[in-house]
């Protein structure tokens, strides 16, 4: 079971496990949260969505 995003977008669980992992590789840190959120939540799910939407982070 996913995020309930997850549910409109059929994208989002996956960059949300994409950008969970990356914290794994980066010390943590909120200038490496923000390297994070950029890769995933900004870059990866606009080539996910093919198109300028990204989504905005999470807490």
């Amino acid at each position: 079971m996913g995020h309930k995003n997850g549910l409109a977008d059929e994208n989002y669980d996956l960059v949300y496990l994409v950008h969970e992992s990356l914290h794994s590789y980066f010390k943590n840190s909120e200038i490496t949260h923000a390297i994070i959120e950029n890769i995933a939540d900004f870059e990866l799910a606009k080539l996910l969505n093919n198109s300028e939407k990204s989504y905005t982070g999470h807490d």
